[in-house]
């Protein structure tokens, strides 16, 4: 919802806290990625869809 609403900052620092008490959550890798890639920050976005690729989800290619 805050990355809908534009709120890039507070939606990064809520999915980085999840991602830290939960690296496994592939939908937070997802959605940070996003934000990443929202913000200009193509390099980190490519690195989060590295890892959603590596781990073979298969749903997430394309993304």
């Amino acid at each position: 919802m805050l990355v809908e609403l534009g709120e890039l900052t507070q939606a990064e620092a809520e999915v980085a806290a999840i991602l830290e008490d939960s690296a496994d959550d592939l939908e937070a890798l997802r959605l940070f990625s996003k934000i990443k890639h929202m913000r200009g920050q193509l390099s980190l976005a490519l690195a989060c869809y590295a890892q959603l690729q590596a781990r073979g989800t298969g749903r997430y290619s394309g993304v």
